[in-house]
């Protein structure tokens, strides 16, 4: 059986895998290099929380201007002065088999910054022992064509 897990709010939810009961939040973030701000996942148990994937990245309204001021005319603007504001990048889904104790995080970009980065990105964990998740698989699609980037 699987469960998908969709976060609405910051509320917590509570999940049962295994032996172990997690609790499930959603923690914001800023992302300063490519100007997005995002929702992540988290999980937690035994007082120790790791991340498990992306929920939403997004970008807010008139970000974008504060990168508009140049050091001087012989330098380049900003990149991300270019970049467009008020959008929803992307969009991630959680799916946890409970039956194979696997955790399976896709992240699906609908507004690419460049040509070579990716459409997808799907990252596996499975559960160890110590009731934490070690990544198995990472893999991203650009134009539907498949890279593994890990595998163990």
């Amino acid at each position: 059986m699987s469960n998908v897990f969709f976060g609405q709010n910051a509320d917590e939810h509570w999940v049962k895998l295994g032996k172990y009961t997690y609790r499930i939040s959603l923690e914001e973030g800023y992302n300063y290099e490519n100007n997005f701000n995002y929702f992540s996942l988290n999980i937690s148990h035994k007082n120790k929380t790791q991340s498990i994937g992306t929920r939403l990245i997004f970008r807010e309204n008139n970000t974008s201007d504060k990168y508009k001021t140049k050091i001087d005319e012989s330098h380049p603007p900003d990149p991300r002065s270019l970049l467009r504001d008020g959008i929803v990048i992307g969009e991630g889904k959680i799916a946890v088999d409970e039956k194979n104790k696997i955790i399976t995080n896709t992240l699906i970009i609908y507004e690419k910054e460049n040509t070579y980065s990716y459409d997808k990105r799907i990252q596996v964990y499975k559960q160890k022992k110590d009731g934490f998740f070690d990544v198995v698989k990472i893999s991203e699609y650009n134009n539907g064509i498949e890279s593994i980037i890990l595998k163990k």
